[in-house]
């Protein structure tokens, strides 16, 4: 019984992390992308 717990626990943990990731990976890019703006609005071309 224990096992199967632990498996499920890794399972939920591993999918929580994915979620995560993703998450995180997409919050980075927004970031960057509004900095990147920034600057160009900031810089006169």
């Amino acid at each position: 019984m224990k096992k199967y717990f632990t498996i499920g626990q890794q399972v939920a943990i591993i999918v929580t992390w994915a979620a995560f990731g993703s998450m995180s990976k997409s919050l980075l890019i927004l970031i960057f992308d509004w900095k990147k703006s920034n600057k160009l609005k900031k810089e006169p071309s």
